[in-house]
């Protein structure tokens, strides 16, 4: 739901130059939207291409890509909608996140934020994996890094591809292939598959969808399911001990 309008400073990198378009905050549409050609005139490029469901009920596919966007001599990375000629400009709730502030529609202003909502652990553990077909464009950086927060001990790993990783250690080689064996199924029956090496009592994990050549939301949904594989065996040998 739009609220107010706000000035929204956009540049392809943060060296700028920018441009300041009147942005309509809001907090219902989660990426911030520009018209395709303000962001083609400066330089920016398609990431990836995303489905959107509108306001009257219709699916439509758009290019996203990333941007720097400033606020208030603040600049940070973040994503941004290719809109359609003549559409608004909005200011979206990643974008907002991003730079941890909320919508005073009352006094028409941006004000900072103590704490930020995230994507649980355990919301993302519910999700299954879906299949990713080739050709689909892999998570952009500044996506995986906001999903990161949610998956508690996995880090970015740089290179080609992107992936993100985790060392766990367990009490003896016993309690640690017990692991591995229940990460099997799980993995079998999401269809999503990490990769891990077993050294007696460490086993050493890296997701990356590998039918994309980089990061989807399965590899968070997957790290997710693993914290709580590990969870639930340290549970048990507490209850043991």
């Amino acid at each position: 739901m739009g609220v107010f309008r706000y000035p929204l400073e956009i540049a392809a990198t943060p060296e700028g130059p920018f441009t300041t378009v009147d942005a309509v905050v809001d907090t219902g549409a989660f990426y911030t939207w520009v018209p395709a050609s303000l962001l083609q005139a400066l330089g920016i490029q398609p990431s990836f291409r995303r489905l959107f469901k509108v306001a009257d009920g219709r699916t439509i596919e758009r290019d996203v890509g990333e941007v720097a966007v400033r606020i208030e001599g603040r600049t940070i990375h973040t994503l941004c909608v290719f809109g359609d000629e003549g559409s608004e400009p909005l200011l979206g709730a990643f974008t907002l996140e991003g730079f941890a502030v909320a919508p005073d529609p009352i006094n028409k202003k941006l004000t900072p934020l103590e704490t930020l909502p995230l994507l649980s652990m355990t919301e993302l553990a519910a999700r299954h994996c879906v299949p990713c077909e080739g050709g689909t464009t892999p998570m952009p950086r500044s996506e995986a890094e906001a999903l990161l927060a949610s998956v508690g001990g996995w880090k970015l790993i740089d290179g080609e591809p992107l992936k993100i990783a985790r060392s766990l250690k367990f009490k003896d080689f016993a309690d640690a292939m017990t692991f591995v064996n229940t990460l099997a199924e799980i993995a079998e029956a999401e269809g999503h598959h990490p990769d891990f090496c077993v050294s007696w009592n460490r086993v050493k994990l890296e997701l990356y969808t590998h039918s994309i050549g980089g990061l989807s939301e399965n590899d968070f949904i997957m790290a997710a399911k693993i914290n709580e594989i590990k969870e639930a065996g340290k549970q048990k040998l507490e209850v043991r001990s």
